[in-house]
């Protein structure tokens, strides 16, 4: 088991409580990127398969205008577009740790309405 220098396990049973926020952040931050690198290549093989059949090209553009999707499509995108802006921030030391929670609420929430002004556009 690993320990560290007081003595204590490295790794505490309340893991979850003892991270800030910044960690759940960028975990959140790469879980997107991954769900997001698999649209891209479910979206770029899915058009090349259906290049040449209407009715599978159909398929995939009703897919990809489904509600559900779309919502799920556009808050991996958003929440990894500001989560990402916020990061670089960080990174250039324009905004400092205790800023970072806010920064983060405030990317749920651009999230938040970029899901809910897409769905909206949908839905009309």
């Amino acid at each position: 088991m690993l320990r560290s220098e007081a003595g204590r396990s490295a790794y505490p049973l309340s893991w979850p409580r003892a991270h800030r926020a910044g960690v759940w952040a960028r975990r959140l931050q790469r879980l997107t990127g991954v769900f997001l690198v698999g649209f891209a290549l479910w979206h770029i093989f899915g058009l090349v398969g259906a290049a040449h059949d209407r009715a599978r090209l159909a398929d995939l553009v009703s897919a990809l205008y489904n509600p559900v999707f779309l919502g799920l499509l556009l808050a991996n995108l958003g929440f990894h577009t500001f989560n990402g802006l916020r990061s670089i921030l960080f990174e250039l030391g324009l905004v400092g740790v205790k800023r970072q929670a806010g920064l983060i609420l405030l990317a749920a929430v651009g999230t938040g309405l970029l899901v809910g002004l897409g769905l909206l556009w949908r839905l009309r």
